[in-house]
């Protein structure tokens, strides 16, 4: 095969081969017929094709000439090799690679209600419709969240709320108002417990730099902050 990448780099297309040299010195002028990487096949005279192996050729040379037509003046017909060779290469379409994003694990929640902090008695769900507010200004069902998985409801300690989405969840507590939390922070957190782990809820919008690469989100308790590069780590606070 290594002759035969050699051979096909001197062969220009539809080309006749002048001559062909051997090992032992012998030579031979003709039209060169075809090739494979073990022998060549090579016309010395009329319609007589001589096959030699490809060990035994010390070079084969390339005349200018456009081939037209055989020793006989019939049409030449092209091989198989210059065939293939007159092709051009088609390069496949890459496709990139999509990860997609896992959807979320809705957990069964509580009557949708929620605690009313200032008089401890149950109320309408986040009447202040912040949860929504802020779906709304994350482009709803066309932005990262996607479409709703469950309605609103509270959360299991009953101090805060939350509503459930396709890639991640809006949390709302009475301190903080409502924050989005998704993609690898969110799995970081859920990791370390949720909202029962010392990180507690979120308390800041996640901050996207560097094109997606870097990605950091306040907590109650501290911060996750993760890259692309490392990963995700938590830094606790004195909470």
């Amino acid at each position: 095969m290594r002759f035969l990448a050699i051979l096909l780099f001197l062969l220009p297309f539809d080309l006749l081969a002048d001559r062909i040299v051997l090992k032992d010195g012998k030579q031979y002028s003709g039209t060169f017929v075809d090739a494979d990487g073990r022998q060549v096949k090579f016309r010395t005279s009329g319609r007589v094709v001589r096959t030699f192996r490809a060990a035994d050729i010390q070079r084969l040379e390339i005349s200018s000439k456009q081939a037209g037509s055989d020793a006989d003046g019939s049409p030449a017909q092209p091989t198989q090799a210059q065939a293939d060779r007159s092709m051009p290469a088609r390069t496949p379409r890459q496709t990139p690679p999509q990860t997609a994003a896992q959807p979320v694990n809705v957990p069964p929640g509580p009557p949708l209600t929620t605690p009313d902090f200032t008089t401890g008695r149950t109320t309408p769900l986040d009447s202040t419709g912040a949860i929504d507010t802020e779906y709304t200004h994350m482009r709803s069902e066309t932005g990262p969240l996607g479409p709703p998985r469950a309605p609103e409801q509270p959360t299991a300690d009953g101090t805060a709320a939350v509503r459930f989405f396709a890639y991640g969840a809006i949390y709302w507590t009475p301190d903080a108002g409502a924050h989005a939390i998704l993609g690898p922070v969110f799995q970081a957190w859920v990791a370390q417990g949720g909202e029962r782990s010392k990180l507690g809820y979120p308390t800041t919008d996640e901050d996207v730099t560097d094109a997606g690469s870097t990605r950091s989100q306040g907590f109650q308790g501290g911060r996750i902050t993760w890259t692309q590069r490392q990963g995700a780590s938590v830094v606790y606070s004195g909470r």
